[in-house]
C-alpha cells in the first residue's frame, strides 16, 4: 500500500509539473503574440505614413515645380488631421526647403523657420525611405517626381503613440502571464498538500489500529 500510495503521489507531483510547465509555455507564447501584434501595429502604422508622403509628394508637385512657397506652406497644413505627423518639408532637388510645418504646442501644423528643420540628406536617392523608428520618431522620405525627382518629401512620424499602446499590451499580456502562473503553482501545491496530508490520507497501520 505504502508503495502504491508513494507511486501515486509521483504520478500528481508530475501531472503538476507538466500543467505549471503548460502554463509558462502558455504565457510565454501570449508575451509573443503580443510583441508581434505591437511589431504588425508599427509597421501598419509605417506604411500608411509612406502613402501620405507619397501622397503629399503628388499633390505637391505642381507648387515645387513653380516654387510656390506659400501654396505649399498651405498645402501641407491641411495634413493636420494625421495627429501622428510632426514635421513635414518640401525641398528642391538639390535639399534646400522650400517650405514645412510642424507641430505646434497647441497641436496644429503650422509654418515654421527653415533654420529649425532637422534636414535628412541620405546618399541614396530612391523614391521611397522610410527610417527605423529611434527615440519616438521616423522619418520617410518620398520623391517629388518618380523619374527625374524634382524635390523631396521629408516627413517625421511621432511614434510615442504607438509605443505607448504596444508597452500598454505587453504589461497586461505580462500580467496576466503572471497571474496564471501563480494561480496554477497555488493550485497545484494545494492538491499536492492535501494529498500528502496525514489527516485526510492516514497510513494503513493508523487505520487498521483499534479505536
Amino acid at each position: 500500500m505504502t508503495r502504491r500510495r508513494s507511486l501515486v503521489s509521483l504520478r500528481l507531483r508530475l501531472s503538476a509539473l507538466f500543467g505549471l510547465l503548460f502554463v509558462l509555455t502558455a504565457s510565454a507564447l501570449l508575451l509573443a503574440l503580443a510583441q508581434r501584434q505591437g511589431a504588425q501595429d508599427e509597421a501598419r502604422m509605417l506604411h500608411q505614413a509612406g502613402e501620405i508622403a507619397a501622397h503629399i509628394a503628388t499633390l505637391t508637385r505642381r507648387e515645387v515645380a513653380a516654387n510656390d512657397r506659400i501654396a505649399i506652406a498651405a498645402r501641407l497644413e491641411s495634413f493636420n488631421e494625421f495627429e501622428d505627423i510632426a514635421l513635414i518639408v518640401i525641398t528642391d532637388r538639390q535639399g534646400q526647403p522650400l517650405a514645412a510645418v510642424r507641430r505646434n504646442a497647441a497641436g496644429n501644423l503650422s509654418a515654421t523657420s527653415r533654420r529649425e528643420i532637422p534636414l535628412d540628406r541620405p546618399a541614396d536617392t530612391s523614391p521611397m525611405r522610410i527610417g527605423a523608428p529611434a527615440d519616438g520618431r521616423a522619418t520617410i522620405r518620398a520623391a517629388i517626381g518618380q523619374i527625374a525627382p524634382i524635390g523631396w518629401v521629408q516627413m517625421e512620424i511621432d511614434t510615442r503613440r504607438i509605443d505607448a499602446q504596444r508597452k500598454a499590451l505587453l504589461t497586461r499580456f505580462a500580467l496576466l502571464a503572471f497571474a496564471s502562473a501563480a494561480l496554477a503553482t497555488l493550485v497545484f501545491a494545494f492538491f499536492i498538500g492535501r494529498f500528502n496530508d496525514p489527516v485526510l490520507h492516514p497510513p494503513r497501520e493508523d487505520r487498521d489500529a483499534p479505536a
